[in-house]
This record gives structure tokens, C-alpha cells and sequence, in this order.
């Protein structure tokens, strides 16, 4: 081997003690529970391979069961952080296992002394809390970039299996081996070493990746409504057209607005304003089909690109609308209505983009509001909504 134990050792320690560092500055910066669950995940790692490799200098008790114990940590913060990172709830059963691995190292060295059994251990405890975690994220793998999945998955299946067959290895080991003349633990600190760097560096680009999802979420939301807002809506919405132009489908798109808004902050204040938006847009999320886009196009505005439908469908949808929203009340005594225009315009064959249609639904509502609000305008023999 290059290098020895003693090297390995402290080049894992080192690189622990660093991810430690990063991921809690990241969490004093962030406030992201998982990296709050990383960073003491690799803290005990740097404990835990300080204490095992103080063996000539401190007692079994510690070097072993104390030092062992914390090392396998590492996989119970890493996990934790995971379910955070994927919405999972944690098993308690990762605390029994914990707990269940301290007591047999205490158990085997205080009250019947079998270095033996030590590995297996080890290698037992360590192949269930890889599996734990490789499960975890190969039901999470969607949800996650294939490298990052990769990284991790592999290097816990590495990990892993290899010390599930250091486990079993150890039952046929004579006594009298002596593994610290061995090539033994310098393989097995080798393999723990890249596979823990492995998972360390699968758990930061975890971390960036996901950071990059809650910033281009934050890009294309609209902060009060949690809809889309103008700026996806159109990159959205001019995918769908070309698609829609190519395949010849229908495709209606409908522009909103609240009537009389303005009064109700003027009555209420901006809170009832901003209440009545988010009802308003929970009822228009709730009524509209999965496939259907939906934004807050700006204010009290919002479009609908209702695709694959033809007009008796876009009607009953912009009716269904109308009167769902109507239901609604505005104000401390919930006595003030709220209602809605809709201004509706169909797919043309000359259409070049979604401004093309946002003028011609622009005008239909501005005819609705003309023609005293709370209307539909834009069908063909189209009935006023109530």
C-alpha cells in the first residue's frame, strides 16, 4: 500500500473536518436543516476517527465503542439531512440501530471481551444504514440529477457491501490472526476513505443542486400566490403554442381580472387585497385540469393557456371559474363579493406568438369590463356568467 493506515486516517480526517466547516457556514448562512445534519454528520465523523485511531493511547471503550459509534453517525445525519432534502419522514428505528450498535461494543469489550466480534459489528450496522440511505434516494431518484444519484447510490453500495463482507469474512478469521500486521485495515480505511469523500462531495453537489432548483422556483413563482408569473407563463406558454400549431390542436387562453380590486384595498387595506388573491388563486389552481397553465400575469391579473381544447370546453371552464370565484367574500364581515371578468380568444392559424393572443384577450376583457364586469367575452354566442 502507498499509504498507511495512520495516513489514510488523518487524509479522511482532514477532509471531514473541512465538509464539517463548509456545511456549517453554509447553515449559519442558509438556515437549511440538512446542512445543519451534514455538518454534524462529518463533525462526528472528525471525532470518530480521532478516537479510533488513538488505540494505543486510550482504552477499547473509547477507541472502539465511542469511536466506532460516532463514525456511524455519519450515515444517521446523512440520512436525516436526506429526508429533510426529499420531504421523507425519518425512521425511528435509526436511533434503536444506533443505540443497539453502542451497546454491543460495550457489551463485548467490558463484559465478555471478543475482538472478533468487533468488525462484525461494524460491517452488520454499516451495510443497514447504507442500505437505509440507498433506498432512500433510489425512491427519491427522480428527484435528483442521474450523477448525484450515481455518486451517492455507488458509494453507498461500495461501502456497503464491503463491510458486509469484512462482517461475514470475520466468522472464518482465526484468532490468532493479527490484523494490525495486515494489509486488512489499510484497505479497509482505503475503502471507507473514498466512499465517505464520495459521499461527501455527492452531498454538496446535492445541496447546489437543489439550491439551483429553489432559485429558479423563486424566478419563475410569484412570491404571494405561489402561480407562475409573467415571465414563465410566456416561456411556457410560447412552447405550448408551437406545439400546439404543429400538432393542429386547439388551444384557448384566457386573461382575468377582479373586478373592482382596487376598492377592496382601499376598504379593507392591502392585507384583505393580498387575501383575496391567494383565495382567488387557490379556487382558479383547484378548477383548472393538471396540464393547464396558470400564472398571475401582474396586479389582479391572471391568464389561463388552456391547451387541447376546443370552446365548449374552454367555455365551461371559464364559466366554472366565474362562478366558483363569485362565491368568494371580501372584507372583515366577509359581506363584500368578488367577482370576476374573463376576456377569451382562441388559437388563429396566423398567430406568429403569445402576444398575438394576449391582444385579442387583452381587448375581450376590456369589453367585459365595458360591459359591466363580471362577464365572459370572447366565445362564440357566449352567455354572461352570472
Amino acid at each position: 500500500m502507498m499509504l498507511d493506515v495512520r495516513s489514510i486516517a488523518f487524509v479522511t480526517t482532514v477532509n471531514m473536518l473541512i465538509f464539517a466547516m463548509v456545511f456549517f457556514i453554509q447553515w449559519l448562512r442558509e438556515h437549511d436543516p440538512s446542512l445543519r445534519d451534514w455538518a454534524i454528520a462529518f463533525t462526528m465523523g472528525t471525532l470518530g476517527c480521532g478516537l479510533t485511531e488513538q488505540r494505543d493511547a486510550v482504552s477499547n471503550l473509547y477507541s472502539i465503542a465511542i469511536g466506532g459509534t460516532l463514525l456511524f453517525l455519519i450515515y444517521v445525519f446523512t440520512y436525516l439531512g436526506l429526508c429533510r432534502i426529499f420531504g421523507s419522514r425519518p425512521s425511528p428505528w435509526i436511533w434503536v440501530l444506533t443505540l443497539a450498535k453502542l451497546a454491543l461494543y460495550v457489551y463485548f469489550i467490558k463484559f465478555d471481551f471478543n475482538p472478533p466480534v468487533w468488525p462484525m459489528i461494524t460491517g452488520y450496522t454499516r451495510f443497514i444504514i447504507c442500505a437505509w440511505i440507498f433506498f432512500l434516494l433510489w425512491k427519491n431518484r427522480r428527484s435528483v440529477s442521474i450523477q448525484v444519484s450515481a455518486l451517492l447510490m455507488l458509494s453507498m453500495l461500495i461501502m456497503g457491501f464491503f463491510m458486509l463482507g469484512r462482517a461475514i469474512a470475520s466468522l472464518w478469521i482465526p484468532q490468532s490472526f493479527d490484523f494490525s500486521a495486515s494489509s486488512v485495515p489499510a484497505i479497509t480505511y482505503f475503502v471507507t476513505a473514498a466512499c465517505t469523500i464520495a459521499m461527501m462531495l455527492g452531498l454538496m453537489s446535492l445541496h447546489v443542486e437543489q439550491l439551483h432548483k429553489k432559485l429558479e422556483n423563486a424566478a419563475n413563482t410569484d412570491v404571494l400566490t405561489g402561480l407562475r408569473n409573467r415571465r414563465f407563463f410566456n416561456e411556457l406558454a410560447a412552447v405550448e403554442l408551437d406545439r400546439c400549431k404543429r400538432s393542429e390542436q386547439a388551444m384557448w387562453l384566457l386573461l382575468i381580472d377582479i373586478d373592482h380590486f382596487k376598492s377592496v384595498n382601499d376598504r379593507f387595506g392591502h392585507a384583505e387585497g393580498d387575501s383575496v388573491l391567494k383565495r382567488v388563486s387557490e379556487v382558479f389552481r383547484e378548477s383548472l385540469r393538471s396540464f393547464d397553465l396558470l400564472a398571475r400575469y401582474g396586479g389582479e391579473e391572471f391568464c389561463v393557456l388552456l391547451s387541447n381544447s376546443e370552446a365548449a370546453t374552454a367555455q365551461s371552464i371559464a364559466q366554472r371559474l366565474s362562478y366558483l370565484t363569485a362565491d368568494l367574500r371580501a372584507g372583515p364581515q366577509r359581506d363584500h363579493p368578488v367577482t370576476i371578468s374573463i376576456g377569451a380568444t382562441a388559437l388563429e392559424d396566423n398567430d406568429r406568438n403569445v402576444d398575438d393572443l394576449m391582444k385579442r384577450a387583452d381587448h375581450a376583457l376590456y369589453q367585459a369590463k365595458c360591459s359591466g364586469r363580471n362577464c365572459i367575452i370572447g366565445f362564440a354566442n357566449a352567455l354572461d356568467a352570472p
